[in-house]
């Protein structure tokens, strides 16, 4: 009997984030985040995922979370709550770049994939039949694959990697 390796995936990257259960590298089901709402929504959302499947938290072989890039406030949402997760769990932590993410949807096409996210204030969204395609279960799969490679992230120097600038920045004197 092959026991199931449940990866969550987290992608709070950009204004439309969504949380997905992957088991043995594939996606078992998704819930999108309301826009504006990824700090109160991650932990319902996970839970619900989680209980619809008969699991709990020590079942977890991991959880992936998309590093960026993209929005500062989502990026530190995501990383920090799954932080904390694994650190009080011991669950591991794997982080994926937001590009390989988009790239992962078209990775049975052949030839080479150029991604491009977000820049500044515009958004680009992807629509599969009708629907936004929501990003972690890129970021679950791919986690997935990260952790039977090996791979997992340092819980205290991991950070997201935001792709651009903040607009803040100290007045030159």
């Amino acid at each position: 009997m092959t026991r199931e390796r449940y990866v969550l995936g987290i992608d709070t990257a950009a204004r439309l984030g969504s949380i997905a259960l992957a088991a043995n590298g594939t996606t078992l089901d998704s819930e999108p985040l309301a826009p504006g709402g990824h700090s109160n929504g991650l932990s319902s959302a996970a839970e619900s995922l989680l209980r619809a499947r008969g699991i709990g938290w020590k079942d977890l072989a991991g959880i992936a979370v998309s590093e960026g890039p993209g929005s500062f406030t989502g990026l530190r949402i995501g990383l920090a709550w799954a932080k904390g997760l694994c650190l009080g769990s011991g669950i591991k932590l794997v982080l994926v770049s937001g590009h390989e993410a988009a790239a992962h949807a078209h990775r049975g096409e052949g030839g080479l994939v150029a991604t491009v996210l977000q820049g500044e204030r515009g958004e680009v969204v992807r629509l599969v039949a009708g629907k936004v395609q929501p990003g972690a279960a890129a970021v679950a799969e791919l986690g997935d694959a990260k952790l039977l490679a090996g791979e997992s992230a340092d819980l205290a120097s991991s950070a997201p990697a935001y792709g651009r600038s903040p607009n803040a920045r100290k007045p030159v004197s």
